[in-house]
C-alpha cells in the first residue's frame, strides 16, 4: 500500500473533484483502486511499459493504481458522461492519461440510447492490460458480451491479459430482478478463448467473481 503522503493526496482530491457528484467514499475508493493494482501485480502483471485500457473506468477508481505503479499509457472509457468529466478533472495533467465517453448503449445506464455494438477507439494489438469491471453485470444480451469481448481482444497484443467482473449463480439468484447474474458455467463459455489465469471472489455483490484471462 502507498505512503500516507500518495493517500492524502488522493483523497483530497477526490474530495476536491466531485462536488454535487455522487461518489464512492474517496478514502475506499482510492484505496480499492490501488488494491485493484496491486492484485494485478501479486498474480504476475507487469506494471513496467504497460498499456492500459479501462473499459468501464467509472469515475476512476482503478486509475489511482495505475498511477501508483507508473503506468503512463492510459485510456479509460465509460458510458457515463458525468463519470468521465468527474475522472478528467480528476487526473487532468497526469501524462499519457486520457479519459473518454464511450457512446454506446447500456442496459443499466444508457437504455435506449447510443448504439449497441460500437468498437473500441484503439487500433488492433495495442494494450497489454484490459479492464471490464463491472461491465458485464450491468449488460444482459449474450451477443453484446461476446461482441465486446471480442473487441477487446482485438486491442490486446498477443499474450495481453483481460480482468473481468461477473455476478454468478451460486451464491446469486439468476432470477434477481435488479442485477444481471449468471451461471459459472456460461460465464466460462464466454471466455473460452481466453486462457484463464486465475480466479477469485465470491461472485456476489459484496465479492464479484473476478476473472483474469489472457489473450492466446
Amino acid at each position: 500500500m502507498p505512503d500516507e503522503t500518495f493517500l492524502n493526496f488522493w483523497i483530497r482530491r477526490w474530495q476536491e473533484a466531485r462536488p454535487q457528484l455522487k461518489t464512492k467514499d474517496p478514502y475506499q475508493a482510492v484505496c480499492s483502486g490501488i488494491l485493484i493494482a496491486e492484485t494485478l501485480i501479486e498474480r504476475g502483471m507487469q506494471m513496467a511499459g504497460a498499456r492500459v485500457l479501462d473499459f468501464g473506468c467509472g469515475h476512476g477508481r482503478a486509475t489511482i493504481g495505475f498511477l501508483h505503479y507508473g503506468i503512463t499509457d492510459y485510456l479509460g472509457l465509460d458510458v457515463r458522461v458525468e463519470a468521465i468529466e468527474f475522472a478528467s478533472r480528476l487526473f487532468a495533467g497526469q501524462p499519457g492519461y486520457r479519459f473518454e465517453h464511450f457512446d454506446a448503449a447500456n442496459y443499466r445506464y444508457r437504455k435506449g440510447q447510443g448504439k449497441r455494438q460500437l468498437s473500441l477507439p484503439a487500433q488492433d494489438n495495442y494494450f497489454t492490460l484490459a479492464l471490464a469491471v463491472s461491465v458485464f453485470t450491468h449488460e444482459p444480451g449474450d451477443a453484446i458480451v461476446d461482441y465486446y469481448l471480442g473487441e477487446l481482444w482485438r486491442v490486446l497484443i498477443p499474450g495481453g491479459a483481460l480482468l473481468t467482473t461477473w455476478l454468478s449463480c451460486p451464491p446469486m439468484d439468476l432470477q434477481d430482478k435488479h442485477w444481471l447474474v449468471r451461471t459459472r458455467e456460461d460465464i466460462l463459455r464466454f471466455i473460452k478463448s481466453w486462457r484463464v489465469l486465475d480466479s477469485w471472489g465470491e461472485g456476489d455483490l459484496d465479492s464479484q467473481w473476478w476473472v483474469l484471462t489472457r489473450k492466446a
